[in-house]
């Protein structure tokens, strides 16, 4: 994200001009790749292991001030991703006779491979509250508006109700299982001829509470309901990648992104959340047992749809508190003492 880029580069060279020196050694990465794999990470964070080197929190991307996109909560909440969905790219594949497009069998690879896909779309895996999604909730529910406020404060007795209401928002839907959808369809090479082959690409963003296995097994029972033509496997060198585990919340480098974040916005409130993208920390989960995913982005119900999309962008508005977010993160973690 380029404001992270410019907001931290800024932050550094303001406090050094400023005479400003850390008590404590930080470490900055900038990679060029993490939408396409973040090999440039990955050799970084192998160089580290290789060095020994362990940090105390790690800070990336993440999660942002979010404006009308939780349930019941009006005013805007900054969410710190406090764990983080895996990946995994599978493709499926449907293989038949070749021929003439005037001789159609009864069925195609295209027809079976469309029959799976569209299986696949009507057999979502289980949703659940539970982990940093209901971290997030219970975190809220004291700023929520009636009935919200009373309906999540009993969750036990309320739960089916909130998971459908949540399960009907693609954003808050994603929060609360894991999520499989095809990005990409390949078939034919001629206008008149049977393709032999076609395949699927998947993207799966495995919830906490699943695992690349059981991700799989699901795709797997789904598709073998179409019969033996049809194929599963992982695309290797797609960065697929488990589930992160829930970084602590009673933890020095939490606290340092809450405060900072009410010193920038004293009108917000802030909660712990499930990121459910993919970042560059996910490469360095070896190096810190402690990793928050955090943007100072506002984001509002019209802007879900221009994230890697059209127009998508940053209000300018928003820039001058993100800078003062970033130089305050820097001033505060270089002076953080009693940590290992």
């Amino acid at each position: 994200m380029k404001v992270g880029l410019v907001g931290l580069s800024r932050a550094v060279a303001e406090l050094a001009a400023s005479g400003w020196r850390p008590r404590r050694t930080l470490y900055f990465w900038f990679s060029d790749d993490e939408e396409i794999g973040g090999a440039s990470t990955a050799a970084l964070g192998r160089v580290w292991e290789r060095e020994q080197l362990d940090f105390a929190f790690i800070v990336d991307e993440g999660l942002v001030v979010t404006d009308g996109l939780v349930p019941g909560v009006s005013m805007p909440a900054a969410l710190i991703g406090i764990a983080e969905k895996g990946y995994l790219t599978v493709e499926v594949r449907a293989s038949g006779g070749m021929g003439h497009a005037s001789m159609p069998p009864p069925t195609t690879t295209i027809g079976d491979l469309s029959r799976v896909v569209a299986a696949l779309e009507a057999s979502p895996f289980p949703a659940a509250l539970d982990g940093a999604a209901e971290a997030l909730f219970a975190h809220l529910n004291a700023e929520m508006k009636w009935p919200e406020r009373a309906i999540f404060a009993n969750l036990w007795l309320f739960r089916s109700l909130v998971l459908g209401q949540l399960e009907s928002s693609r954003s808050t839907n994603a929060l609360v299982r894991t999520t499989m959808v095809a990005t990409r369809l390949r078939a034919g090479e001629a206008d008149n001829a049977l393709p032999q082959y076609a395949s699927a690409t998947l993207n799966l963003r495995i919830h906490p509470r699943d695992s690349i296995d059981s991700a799989l097994e699901h795709v797997v029972a789904v598709a073998a309901e179409a019969g033996e033509s049809i194929t599963v496997s992982v695309v290797d060198g797609a960065g697929n990648m488990e589930p992160s585990v829930v970084s602590p919340i009673d933890h020095p480098g939490y606290r340092l992104l809450h405060e900072a974040i009410r010193r920038q916005l004293p009108e917000v409130v802030v909660a712990p959340g499930l990121f459910v993208a993919a970042t560059d920390s996910r490469l360095l989960r070896s190096r810190s047992q402690a990793i928050y995913r955090f943007s100072p982005v506002r984001v509002r119900p019209d802007d879900v749809g221009r994230v890697h999309g059209t127009n998508e962008r940053i209000r300018v508005g928003d820039l001058g508190w993100a800078f003062g977010f970033y130089r305050d993160v820097v001033q505060h973690a270089g002076e953080l003492e009693g940590m290992d």
